[in-house]
C-alpha cells in the first residue's frame, strides 16, 4: 500500500509540475507585437529555397512568406514548433493552435516562381520569416522539404533595403 500511495503523490507532483510549466507559457501581447502594424521605410527582399538531397535547389514556390514580430510569445512558440532548430522536416511539422489575434499581428506575402519575396514598409523590429518549401519526389507518396525559417533585423536607421535569404539545412 505504501509504495501504491508514493507512486501516486509522484504522479500527481508530476502532474502540477506540468500544469506549471504550462501556465509559466507567455500569453499573446498586442502591445509586444504592434511595431508590426507601424508604417515603416524597410523594404525586405528574399529569397527562400532549398537544396535538396540530390543537391538541386528547390525554390519556394507560390509559398506564403510570414513575417511575425519577435516577442515572447512568438519566442515560445517557435520553440515549441521547431525544438531548437530552424528547420522541420515535413513529416514532423505539428499542429499547434495559435491564440486567434497572433495572426492579425502578423503579415504575409507569396513568393514568385523563382522563390523571391517583398514586405514593403517594414517598420523597425525583430522578426521571424518563415515558410514551408515542400516537393515530391519521382515515384514518392510523401512529400520531403519542410517548414524553416530565420529571423530579420530591421534596424532604427533609416533603413531602405533590407537583402534576406531564407534557406534550409
Amino acid at each position: 500500500m505504501r509504495s501504491h500511495v508514493s507512486g501516486l503523490i509522484g504522479f500527481v507532483a508530476a502532474a502540477l509540475a506540468a500544469s506549471s510549466a504550462l501556465a509559466q507559457e507567455p500569453a499573446f501581447d498586442p502591445k509586444a507585437a504592434a511595431f508590426i502594424h507601424k508604417e515603416g521605410k524597410a523594404t525586405i527582399e528574399g529569397h527562400a529555397f532549398m537544396r535538396r538531397p540530390d543537391n538541386a535547389v528547390e525554390n519556394a514556390v507560390g509559398q506564403t512568406i510570414r513575417l511575425i514580430p519577435v516577442t515572447p510569445y512568438s519566442e515560445a512558440r517557435f520553440a515549441q514548433f521547431y525544438k531548437g532548430k530552424k528547420f522541420m522536416p515535413a513529416w514532423q511539422i505539428p499542429k499547434i493552435e495559435a491564440d486567434p489575434e497572433y495572426a492579425s499581428y502578423t503579415r504575409t506575402t507569396t513568393s514568385d516562381s523563382n522563390g523571391r519575396f517583398t514586405f514593403e514598409n517594414v517598420a523597425p523590429g525583430k522578426y521571424y520569416v518563415t515558410t514551408q518549401i515542400m516537393w515530391r519526389p519521382k515515384g514518392n507518396l510523401f512529400s520531403e522539404g519542410g517548414a524553416i525559417y530565420d529571423i530579420v533585423t530591421v534596424p532604427n536607421k533609416e533603413t531602405k533595403k533590407v537583402k534576406f535569404i531564407l534557406t534550409g539545412p
